[in-house]
């Protein structure tokens, strides 16, 4: 009976931690990002200080892609490197310029 109340409790955590780093995954984000951005001010991360908060990430490529640069890393072998643009999409500056 012991032996299942404790198996019982590892089992809620691994479920608990799973989601949590699924979700992670599918919004191409690092913990630092998901606790900092849920307390604290966008600006908080320095290298998202220049990138518009309602644009979300700027390394997010949708739940597809983020899973498959995830779980699919280069048949080289090569490590995914993440830049951030050089510049604000098209949409967004617009949509901002205007009176």
């Amino acid at each position: 009976m012991t032996c299942a109340a404790v198996m019982s409790v590892f089992c809620v955590m691994v479920t608990c931690l799973l989601g949590f780093h699924t979700y992670l995954a599918l919004s191409n984000r690092t913990t630092c990002e998901c606790y900092l951005g849920e307390t604290a001010s966008w600006e908080k991360i320095s290298y998202l200080k220049v990138w518009p908060e309602q644009l979300g990430s700027p390394f997010s490529a949708g739940c597809l892609g983020n899973l498959r640069a995830y779980c699919c890393p280069a048949a080289d072998g090569a490590l995914t490197e993440w830049k951030m643009p050089e510049r604000l999409p098209k949409s967004f500056v617009q949509r901002h310029t205007m009176c």
